[in-house]
């Protein structure tokens, strides 16, 4: 009984004391609306208040909150701590909502380099503009930790919080972070290389770093550049990714899985792109790559090049139209085992190039902007239907990029397949 009364008590003035911060809050927004803002460090309550809540110098409701926070361990058995805490947290949120708008105001009128916007949300960087060109005042980067998942190369010595060259745009964030997920599950389900192009935050072409033949290298423009034919490599991902759909990677924003070397480099350098996301960049890659875009290309260093050493925040919030919506976010892992329940008494019918095939579409249509349809082939993608409303156009589009591809090799091959086509028809034996 003791305990109940003890609970009652204390739960009437914590509701007491989230009234006077809803009551304060909604003053003050008030007085921030009319240009006045408050100079102190607190609200300021009235001896009538005092009495009321049994509390001599209050500074605010906000501390009654605090207070009784403090000492309800000391006052609550097990069983009640779970109803006292539930109602904690109401209160927290009302009160960090006064902070939070009394801070941005603030922010706004006279701390305009500030890097904190809450004490959970460290502002990084500005950019450039948001999603369109119109949207670039307030468009900014912002952490929901301590520890940014990404940072910036601010020159070709240090390697620092900062940006390299400009500012990356809205869509550019969205498309380096994206990117850089996909292509590093692509690198934990494969073990090889991987390399995305996104444009709009999805993937145009993604692919595994499988070595080029000479008409895959013709077809991707790298002929010239000596590729290895045998081993993987970052290069010939990246050629993959470019290379599946040219038009749409005009301006793409790029990911790589390991660090980026020169021969990679000057393959993005021939490319009209935004930027590009990488763990780590070789001396003479940065070299290369800060010279694009007259010294205002975007490279982006992330700091965990192991993901597991950054795990982000299991739900995700959005904020539209004045609402937030929050889910949790997508973090189905795609592995070779999730294509091994077969209905088949022949558990060999998959071949390994296929599950590697099979992955990367799997992986990269996680990324894609739905409704979308993939195809891909000898580790690539070939064919990208993404943002459809109907999955039937999704699966028209997709296959018609496929079909342009598989073109543009076949009358690259096509000279030596009239000989193949001359040499059958001279001697027929040789059927």
């Amino acid at each position: 009984m003791f305990m109940r009364l003890v609970l009652r008590s204390q739960t009437q003035d914590l509701f007491k004391a989230i009234a006077m911060a809803r009551t304060k809050q909604t003053a003050h927004k008030t007085n921030i609306l009319d240009g006045q803002v408050p100079l102190g460090g607190g609200v300021a309550v009235d001896k009538e208040e005092e009495q009321e809540m049994g509390y001599h110098q209050m500074p605010n409701g906000r501390g009654m909150v605090r207070r009784r926070s403090k000492s309800s361990s000391r006052l609550l058995d097990t069983f009640s701590k779970g109803h006292f805490f539930t109602r904690l947290v109401t209160a927290f949120e009302h009160t960090s909502s006064y902070d939070e708008s009394i801070t941005g105001y603030m922010r706004r009128q006279f701390g305009g380099n500030s890097t904190n916007s809450s004490p959970n949300n460290r502002r990084l960087i500005p950019l450039r503009y948001g999603t369109n060109p119109h949207q670039s005042q307030e468009a900014e980067l912002y952490s929901s930790k301590l520890i940014c998942p990404s940072k910036v190369a601010i020159s070709l010595e240090t390697h620092t919080n900062q940006m390299l060259n400009g500012a990356p745009g809205y869509i550019n964030i969205l498309d380096g972070l994206n990117a850089w997920q996909l292509v590093a599950e692509l690198t934990e389900a494969t073990g090889m290389p991987a390399a995305a192009s996104f444009k709009h935050v999805s993937p145009a072409g993604a692919a595994l770093g499988v070595p080029l033949n000479d008409a895959e290298a013709q077809s991707c423009f790298v002929s010239d550049l000596g590729l290895d034919s045998k081993r993987p490599s970052l290069a010939a991902a990246y050629a993959r990714a470019r290379g599946a759909d040219r038009m749409s990677s005009f301006g793409d924003f790029i990911a790589l899985s390991h660090r980026c070397d020169e021969l990679t480099a000057k393959i993005i350098s021939r490319e009209v792109s935004d930027g590009v996301i990488a763990p780590d960049f070789d001396e003479n890659a940065l070299s290369i790559l800060a010279k694009k875009k007259n010294g205002n290309y975007t490279v982006l260093k992330t700091k965990f090049a192991d993901r597991s050493k950054y795990l982000p925040a299991e739900d995700e919030v959005r904020t539209v139209f004045g609402l937030k919506l929050k889910q949790k976010r997508n973090n189905a892992v795609i592995s070779a085992e999730t294509f091994s329940n077969i209905v088949s008494k022949n558990k060999d019918v998959i071949a390994q190039y296929a599950v590697e095939d099979l992955l990367v579409a799997s992986i990269a249509v996680k990324y894609t902007q739905s409704n979308s349809v993939c195809f891909a082939h000898r580790g690539q993608v070939i064919g990208m239907g993404a943002g459809q409303q109907s999955r039937i156009h999704c699966t028209r589009l997709a296959g018609e990029k496929a079909a342009n591809w598989l073109v543009l090799l076949f009358i690259i091959q096509a000279p030596d397949f009239v000989k193949k086509v001359e040499n059958i028809q001279k001697y027929p034996s040789t059927i």
